[in-house]
This record gives structure tokens, C-alpha cells and sequence, in this order.
């Protein structure tokens, strides 16, 4: 059975980027994938991260889980930057992961 997303991820994140901090506390940024297909929808929420805090979303997006994109990456869509704030895994009907959905800030 083909993902429920399929026909649905027809947009595109041009880049996504892993960020940490160095020794110095600097943060880093490591360039992870680009023209990633994605479903893109502008949506204010409220979701909660990984450690419990209740912050505001308002983007979200759909991509496929063959892609790993954790809480704090950065994403770059039309020379705007965005922060994962929240990410949840959603499963089709046979309990197989289907895709991600990200809350970005």
C-alpha cells in the first residue's frame, strides 16, 4: 500500500540543516538534505516538544519517513528559515509508519 501522502508532497524545502553548538558554544550548522518533497501548510498551533513545553506553531509539513529531521533542525524554504519545534510520527491503517509531520517556528 503506498503512503498516504503520496500525490500530496508537492512542494519542496530547498534545505535542511542539523544545528548543535561547538566547544565555544557556537552553533554549527550541518547541511543534512535539500529539494526535500514535502507537503507545506501554514497553520497556527499549539504543540508540545520534547521536553514538554507548550510552544506555537505556524507552519506544518508533511514529508515522507525515509528522512530524518529532529527537534531544533532548521529548515529553509523561499530564503525563509524555520526551527523544528515538534515533530510526531503518523501511521497508516496496518501500523506502519507513514510519514512525519513537523511543527515549525
Amino acid at each position: 500500500m503506498g503512503s498516504l501522502l503520496a500525490g500530496l508532497d508537492n512542494q519542496t524545502i530547498n534545505f535542511v540543516y542539523s544545528v548543535a553548538r561547538d566547544v565555544y558554544g557556537d552553533l554549527t550548522r550541518t547541511q543534512k538534505y535539500s529539494n526535500l518533497p514535502c507537503r507545506w501548510q501554514p497553520n497556527v498551533t499549539r504543540v508540545l516538544n520534547a521536553v514538554g513545553e507548550e510552544l506555537v506553531s505556524k507552519i506544518e509539513v508533511w514529508i515522507l519517513p525515509t528522512y530524518t529531521i529532529n527537534e531544533d533542525y532548521e529548515i529553509v524554504k523561499s530564503s525563509e528559515t524555520y526551527r523544528v519545534i515538534s515533530k510526531s510520527d503518523k501511521y497508516d491503517l496496518d501500523g506502519i509508519l507513514d510519514h512525519v509531520k513537523l511543527y515549525l517556528a
